[in-house]
Parts: C-alpha cells; sequence; structure tokens
C-alpha cells in the first residue's frame, strides 16, 4: 500500500506542477510576453512546485510522530527501573503545538 501512496502523490504533484506551469505561461502570454518568454515562466514555475513538494517530504520526513496518549493507571512498556506495585500510577500530561510534542510523567503513589 505505501507503494501505491507514493505514486499517487508523485502524480498529484506532477500534475499540479503542470497545471500551474500552464497557468503561469497563460498569464504571461496575456501580458504580452513572447513565447520563449512564456515557456520560461511556465518552467520555472513548474520546478517551484516541486521543490515545494521536495521540502515539505523532508520536513515530514524529519518530524518524530507523537506515541498514543497513554491514560491514568496505563504502566509504560519497555522502561526498566519503575515500580511494577499495583498500587503505582501514571499520569501523562502531553502538550501538542504543529512543530512540537512535549510529554510530562508524574508517578502518582497510593495513600
Amino acid at each position: 500500500m505505501a507503494v501505491a501512496v507514493v505514486l499517487l502523490t508523485t502524480a498529484l504533484v506532477i500534475v499540479v506542477g503542470l497545471l500551474a506551469a500552464a497557468g503561469a505561461g497563460k498569464h504571461a502570454r496575456m501580458d504580452g510576453a513572447t513565447y520563449p518568454a512564456a515557456f520560461t515562466r511556465a518552467a520555472i514555475t513548474f520546478a517551484a512546485v516541486i521543490t515545494l513538494a521536495a521540502f515539505v517530504t523532508a520536513a515530514l520526513a524529519g518530524v518524530r510522530w507523537a506515541a498514543p496518549v497513554r491514560r491514568v493507571g496505563d504502566k509504560p512498556r519497555g522502561w526498566g527501573g519503575l515500580p511494577s506495585s499495583r498500587c503505582a500510577r501514571y499520569r501523562t500530561a502531553v502538550a501538542r503545538s504543529p512543530t512540537l510534542v512535549v510529554t510530562r510523567r508524574t508517578e502518582v503513589t497510593c495513600g
């Protein structure tokens, strides 16, 4: 499925780039530019769309996606050295923003 998503996304980016280039070329011709100048503007627009898609892909590849939010009472898995008694609970507070995920974990003991 991942290959299909990559191929469809690539095709969509190319189609959007071609449409933007055609629009830029048509707009340049309507402004009175010569055919070579209009073709140059269209090529620059197509290159800009492809470059923007590459930058977005690189930015998304560098994002560390947040782990699932744990509910109160869930014990973390794979963390050595934490109390394993049934009485210990862990409270997780998650603050999310578009670029940063901050997780704060505090231990709550039975009283």
